[in-house]
This record gives C-alpha cells, structure tokens and sequence, in this order.
C-alpha cells in the first residue's frame, strides 16, 4: 500500500481544506430588466501617461545594432525607465499620453503625422503638434548605421525636444 499526498494532508487534518456548512441555495435565474439590458454604458479608455513615447517602426533589414543603438541614445538621454515607453506600433501610440513623442524616421512622421513631406530634413529640428503633443522627427537608428554622420544630427534633435520639455 502506498501512501499519497491526500493521504498524509488527511492525517495532519489539513483535508478537506473547506468543509460546507450549510446546504447550497437553489440557482435562480436572474433576468435583466429591459431597461437594463438596452442602455449601454461607454467607457474611456484611460491614457497611460509618460514623459517620452519614442517610436521607431521595424524595418525589413532591421538588425540587432539597431536595437544596441536605441538602446544607447535612450541611455545617453538619461530616462529612467519609467520615464519612456519604446513603441514599435503606430497603432500603440493610442493607448499613451505623452509630453512628447519622438519619431525615429519618415516612416513614422508619415503614419502619425499624415504628412506629404518627403525629406527628413524639413521635417528635424521643430516639433510638430499632434493634439496636444509635440512630436520631433529624427533619423531611424537603420540609417544612422549607415551613415555615422547622423548621430549628430539624432542628438541635435534629442536636445532640442528636450528643451521643449523644460520649458
């Protein structure tokens, strides 16, 4: 004979580990009125807030540099990390309330901004409103990996929308 789990929790009184001490109640169904069950109640749904949201849509090619890279410029603009979110989703930017969004790309100022500018370089250096949002459009992490020269230009515009913050 061998002796289970349930055997030894019944010898320290440790089973059942409820016991029913009145009979159930009968189920009755329970139908809504019709005044209740026509209304609908509409609910918002709440914005989750946060100082910085950086969008950076993936790329085909994108690679493991270019997250390294995000990564370092996120570091290099010293947020805690309850300070940011890092989207990758036009569709997400919904969900959040920011002071100020960055967009790394022309991808991304196109999906959110719903602009027919062409050239990334009218569209640097000037924040650009979206509701009630400053919005700035940099370089994607993929094109500064293949020209190291924009760097400088990506923290160039870090900056200024961080000046825009503390104003």
């Amino acid at each position: 004979m061998s002796i289970t789990r349930e055997d030894i929790l019944r010898e320290l009184e440790l089973l059942p580990v409820w016991k029913l001490k009145q009979a159930p109640v009968a189920e009755l169904p329970i139908e809504p009125s019709p005044q209740v069950a026509n209304q609908t109640v509409e609910v918002a749904p709440q914005k989750i807030a946060k100082q910085w949201v950086l969008l950076c849509l993936p790329s085909l090619t994108q690679t493991e540099a270019c997250h390294t890279l995000l990564a370092n410029i996120i570091k290099a603009m010293q947020l805690q990390q309850t300070d940011y979110v890092l989207l990758q989703e036009v569709e997400a930017l919904t969900q959040y309330q920011a002071q100020c969004v960055l967009m790394f790309g022309m991808q991304a100022a196109h999906a959110c901004l719903g602009i027919s500018e062409t050239s990334i370089e009218s569209m640097r250096g000037k924040a650009h409103m979206l509701a009630d949002t400053a919005c700035w459009v940099t370089h994607h992490p993929e094109q500064m990996l293949q020209n190291p020269l924009l760097k400088r230009d990506v923290w160039q515009d870090v900056c200024a929308a961080k000046q825009s913050l503390q104003k």
